[in-house]
C-alpha cells in the first residue's frame, strides 16, 4: 500500500465558475450546446473513461493518460498519480465515507481521501482491469471487479484480498449491491445473483429476463426500486425484484435496441442519461406518474455534441451533466442554460433583443418583428410582422399580462398582441419622438409601466388613462 499527498483548495461549487451562454442559431427545433473541453483545454488526453466528483466539488476525470482534475476553470494532472500508477482508471466509486475509488487496467486499486492518493496492489491476486467497484452495505466493505481474476476486496486490515466463487474463465464487467451481501454482476455471458456467504461469493442463478451476452453496466434507479442493465449488442434493460427473482420492469427501451450501451446516469430531475459506443447519447424523460419514461432525445453531432462513442456520464452536485467520450474528449451540458434553439428559415435574423415566455411558448422580439417557438422544439416556428400588423420596426421589449403580449418598438411606439388570435394592433404613439423608444415593460395589477427615452408611462388598464413622469417630475434622467 503505497500513500502519497495531493493538496487541494478551499470547497466551492463548480457551477459558480462555469460560464453558460443562450444563443439563437439556424435550425429548426430544438438544439443543445454542449461545451466541449478536449486537450486544447489542457484536458490530459482525448479519451475519457469515467468521471467523478469529490466533496470539495473537484472534478476528475480518468483520462488514457491518467486522472485529470478539474477545478472549474482549469484542467491538472496530479503529479502524485505518477507514482502510484501509469495505467489509465477505467472505474471510479464513491463510497459512504465520501471517499474516491478508482478502479486502473493493470490491477491497482487508489483511494483518494483528504487529498491524499493511496495504491492498493496484490499481483498475486490480480494484475487484470478492474472494470467496477461497489460497497457492501453489509459491512462497508469495498469490492471490485477485475476481468479476468473474478471478485476482490479489501480487507479489514486495508490489504486487496480474493473473494473465491466466480468460476474461471468468466470475464467480470461490472457489479452492484442489491442489499446486504446481494449482489448483481454483469459478466461476458450475462447478468448473475450472487450473495457473499463465508468471505466467498455464491452464484445463485442467471437472470433469465436478460441476454446472456456482456454486461457492462447495472445500476440502481434513483427514483424507484428497479435497475438498469446495459448490454453490449442488446441494448438496455430496466428489471425489478428480490433475491433473484428479476423480471423486466415495464418499461421498454426500445430506441437502444441491440446498441452498445457502455453507460447510465440519472440527474436531478429524473431523466434517464444513455451512452453508447457508435450511436451517441440519449436523454430519456420521465412521465408525469413518474412510472417510467415518455419520450426520448438522441444527440449526436447533428444537434450538439461532439461524438458518438460515449464511455462514460457524471451529473455533478449542480445538476450539470457531463460526458466523457472515446477520442473527443469532455462535454458538459451545463444544466439548462445552454439549451438553445435554430431556425432553418432565419427568417428574422439571428440577434434577440426581447424575451418572454408563457405556457411553453418562448417570444423572441428581433430586429424584424417577433418569432415564437415551442419549448419542445418540435413545431415550426411562427413569424409576427408587418403582415400580422406590426411596423417596420426593432421589437426592443415585450411583455405578457393575460390575454395581451404588450410590445415596444426601438422608435414607432407601444403594441400589443392578443395571444389567442396573433392579432396585432397599435396602442400608443406619441407626438414626441422620444416617447415612442420604448426600452422596457413591466406591470402590476391593473398598471402598466413603460419606460421610453422621455421618462416613464404608467397606463391604467382598466380606464386606458396615463401619465408621464421624467425630469420636470424629479426624475433624474428621462431616458429609462
Amino acid at each position: 500500500m503505497r500513500n502519497f499527498e495531493y493538496g487541494g483548495i478551499l470547497k466551492f461549487s463548480l457551477g459558480i465558475l462555469l460560464l453558460s451562454v443562450f444563443s439563437l442559431q439556424s435550425v429548426y427545433g430544438q438544439k443543445y450546446k454542449f461545451r466541449s473541453y478536449t486537450i486544447e483545454d489542457n484536458l490530459c488526453h482525448p479519451f475519457v473513461y469515467t468521471i467523478i466528483q469529490d466533496q470539495n466539488g473537484f472534478l476528475w476525470a480518468s483520462t488514457g493518460e491518467g486522472l485529470c482534475r478539474f477545478d472549474g476553470m482549469q484542467f491538472m494532472h496530479p503529479e502524485a498519480m505518477d507514482s502510484l500508477t501509469g495505467a489509465f482508471a477505467g472505474s471510479s466509486f464513491k463510497d459512504s465515507k465520501n471517499r474516491i475509488w478508482f478502479g486502473h487496467n493493470d490491477g491497482i486499486l487508489t483511494l483518494y481521501e483528504n487529498f491524499n492518493f493511496t495504491a492498493f496492489q496484490n499481483e498475486d491476486i490480480t494484475q487484470s482491469s478492474i472494470n467496477g467497484i461497489a460497497e457492501n452495505p453489509a459491512d462497508n466493505a469495498i469490492y471490485i471487479a477485475t476481468q479476468n481474476d473474478g471478485i476482490a476486496k479489501i480487507s479489514g486490515n486495508s490489504e486487496l484480498i480474493s473473494v473465491p466463487g466466480i468460476e474461471e474463465n468468466t470475464l467480470i464487467y461490472t457489479l452492484t449491491f442489491v442489499a446486504a451481501n446481494e449482489l448483481l454482476i454483469g459478466s461476458n455471458s450475462g447478468l448473475m445473483h450472487a450473495t457473499i456467504e463465508n468471505n466467498a461469493v455464491v452464484v445463485n442463478t442467471l437472470i433469465e429476463t436478460v441476454p446472456e451476452t456482456k454486461i457492462q453496466v447495472v445500476q440502481k434507479n434513483k427514483v424507484s426500486e428497479t435497475y438498469f442493465v446495459g448490454t453490449q449488442d442488446e441494448g438496455l434493460f430496466e428489471i425489478h425484484g428480490t433475491e433473484g427473482n428479476f423480471a423486466l420492469a415495464n418499461q421498454h427501451f426500445d430506441s437502444l435496441a441491440y446498441m452498445d450501451v457502455q453507460t447510465v446516469s440519472q440527474d436531478e430531475n429524473g431523466n434517464l442519461w444513455v451512452g453508447t459506443f457508435g450511436e451517441g447519447l440519449f436523454r430519456y424523460t420521465p412521465n408525469s406518474e413518474g412510472t417510467g419514461y415518455e419520450e426520448f432525445l438522441q444527440f449526436s453531432e447533428e444537434n450538439g455534441i461532439n461524438g458518438k462513442f460515449i464511455k462514460s456520464l457524471y451529473t455533478d452536485y449542480d445538476g450539470n451533466t457531463w460526458i466523457g467520450t472515446y477520442g473527443n474528449g469532455l462535454a458538459a451540458l451545463i444544466d439548462d442554460a445552454f439549451t438553445f434553439y435554430a431556425l432553418t428559415e432565419n427568417k428574422f435574423g439571428e440577434n434577440a433583443l426581447a424575451l418572454e415566455a408563457q405556457n411553453g411558448n418562448y417570444y423572441l422580439g428581433t430586429a424584424e418583428g417577433i418569432t415564437i417557438i415551442s419549448s419542445t422544439g418540435q413545431d415550426a416556428p411562427e413569424y409576427i410582422g408587418m403582415d400580422k400588423g406590426l411596423p417596420n420596426d426593432a421589437v426592443s421589449a415585450l411583455h405578457l399580462n393575460k390575454e395581451w403580449l404588450w410590445i415596444g418598438t426601438a422608435t414607432s411606439g407601444l403594441y400589443r398582441m392578443n395571444l389567442a388570435t396573433k392579432k396585432v394592433e397599435k396602442y400608443f404613439v406619441a407626438e414626441n419622438s422620444l416617447s415612442n423608444i420604448i426600452n422596457h415593460i413591466s406591470s402590476k395589477g391593473n398598471e402598466l409601466y413603460v419606460s421610453t427615452n422621455n421618462g416613464v408611462f404608467i397606463w391604467n388598464l382598466n380606464t386606458e388613462e396615463y401619465q408621464n413622469l421624467n425630469t420636470n417630475d424629479g426624475i433624474p434622467h428621462n431616458r429609462i
